[in-house]
């Protein structure tokens, strides 16, 4: 074999041997990577197959789960339908204490309610389903720990148990009498019950002079709400006597019921009226803002106010902003429907009586004293009418203008100022200063008719701080006028 013939055949065989090698290496990458894929998909499957399996035995345990509640319902209803076969509410009421909302709900007890055909849970449920479907309710009831089955066991004491006890004269009913969550009054008059949370921190509202004001709620089948409740000694008689005759009256607080009862000795009296949200009017005036429209229908709310108590020759004896509550939609200053009226009617009295206390201040705040009432041996009995329009004048000067009046200083009514005819003469003066030159501006405009809505406004709360208390006016002739105002207001685009 010749040399050039032996060179073909080596490259012949040594290019085969290059590509079987190239073939081969290509076998094992594409083997190599097939195998890491199948690892990962199987790596991907058995999380996905374990997560089936768990699946399946979550959703076993919960048909279990939902069976036993199922049984556990069953039984729960075959009780209370027990207790009402036997007419045993009292049992009913503990029974639906402990199961409704925590198991059974409103429309399954309603069934048992209807099967056993008894009115009183049928009522019963129907104020609970009222008090859950309210959201304000249902976040004060939320804010106060009490469960659905609580207010239901309630409802059904009211309904059922309650007229029993009203008829033997028990008209406050504590927790130790009925086993209840909270304490239950009566109103015969109005006929009327109410929830009382007693001691509850969320239910505080405030306190004043013998007396606390904590939130209620008025028991009502369709419109249960949140009420203040007024609790007072027996010592503030007036207070209640008033109140009950105002009930219902313009341009007042809202009186929803009057009450009293005795407990451990103590004899005591209620007053439940509405509950107003934003509070008092002195808060309300530092933190919000209102339009014309809104300080004139305020004005003439308070306005009658005033006029409704001097009609019944009631005397307040105590106007200031804080004693006037306010309660603001939310909105915008324009023409929103704000509530307000005047409130804490303790220092009120007759004036025919015989029995106003003359050693009293005139006005229970001293910075809403007249000139006058420095010198409060000399007051004559109609003294205290005037004295109320001085005092709602102070208040709606500071709605009008924003601020306080200047006269509004201590050194007029304490003794460290001085003698009482010393700060007599400097009260005069500075209430002259700060009213009479807008004042005399003002009436000689109205004498030309050419004066607005808003100096009309002006001109009246400037009179009703007159220093002479003969020229304020009286509460009749005050309330005629701002009517005419508020209508020219209210007739502005």
């Amino acid at each position: 074999m010749s040399y050039k013939m032996f060179r073909e055949r080596f490259i012949v065989k040594l290019k085969m041997l290059v590509k079987c090698t190239i073939f081969a290496t290509g076998i094992l990458i594409a083997g190599f990577a097939n195998f890491s894929v199948l690892n990962a998909l199987e790596e991907q499957e058995e999380p996905q197959h374990i997560d089936l399996k768990t699946q399946r035995r979550q959703a076993l345990l919960l048909e279990q789960q939902r069976q036993q509640a199922e049984i556990k319902s069953r039984a729960q209803l075959l009780q209370i339908q027990k207790a009402l076969s036997r007419n045993d509410y009292a049992l009913t009421g503990a029974l639906l204490k402990e199961t409704v909302g925590k198991g059974l709900t409103i429309a399954q007890v309603r069934k048992v309610a209807k099967k056993c055909n008894s009115k009183s849970l049928l009522r019963a449920l129907d104020a609970t389903k009222a008090i859950v479907e309210d959201k304000e309710l249902n976040k004060e009831r939320i804010r106060i720990h009490f469960t659905r089955g609580e207010f239901l066991q309630i409802a059904l004491f009211i309904e059922n148990d309650l007229p029993w006890h009203v008829q033997r004269g028990r008209q406050y009913l504590c927790k130790k009498q009925t086993n209840l969550p909270c304490d239950l009054e009566y109103d015969p008059q109005t006929k009327k019950a109410f929830i009382v949370f007693n001691q509850h921190p969320h239910t505080y509202v405030g306190a004043g002079s013998n007396k606390i004001v904590s939130k209620a709620m008025l028991y009502d089948q369709k419109r249960p709400k949140m009420v203040a409740r007024a609790l007072q000694t027996e010592k503030k008689k007036n207070e209640m006597l008033v109140s009950q005759a105002l009930r219902g009256s313009p341009g007042v607080f809202e009186i929803i019921a009057c009450t009293k009862y005795e407990q451990s000795g103590e004899k005591y009296r209620t007053i439940y009226s509405k509950l107003y949200k934003t509070g008092s009017f002195y808060d309300a005036l530092h933190k919000h803002q209102f339009s014309l429209y809104e300080k004139a229908q305020m004005a003439l709310t308070l306005i009658i106010g005033v006029d409704e108590l001097h009609k019944r020759k009631f005397t307040h004896r105590d106007i200031s902003t804080r004693n006037c509550l306010i309660e603001i939609p939310p909105g915008l200053p324009g023409k929103r429907d704000i509530k307000i009226g005047l409130a804490d009617l303790g220092r009120s009295e007759h004036i025919f009586s015989g029995d106003i206390d003359l050693s009293k201040k005139v006005q229970g705040h001293s910075l809403y004293n007249p000139p006058e009432g420095i010198f409060r041996e000399d007051i004559k009995k109609k003294d205290f009418l005037r004295a109320d329009v001085f005092a709602m004048g102070c208040v709606l000067y500071e709605l009008f203008y924003g601020r306080l009046p200047g006269w509004h200083q201590d050194k007029y009514f304490r003794k460290v100022g001085g003698s009482e005819s010393k700060r007599y003469r400097g009260l005069m003066e500075k209430i002259k200063s700060e009213t009479r030159k807008q004042r005399n501006a003002l009436l000689a405009k109205k004498a030309s008719k050419a004066t607005t809505p808003q100096e009309d406004f002006e001109y009246l709360i400037l009179r009703m701080v007159h220093h002479n208390k003969l020229k304020r006016g009286n509460s009749g002739e005050l309330r005629w006028e701002m009517e005419q105002i508020f209508n020219k207001i209210r007739s502005q685009k």
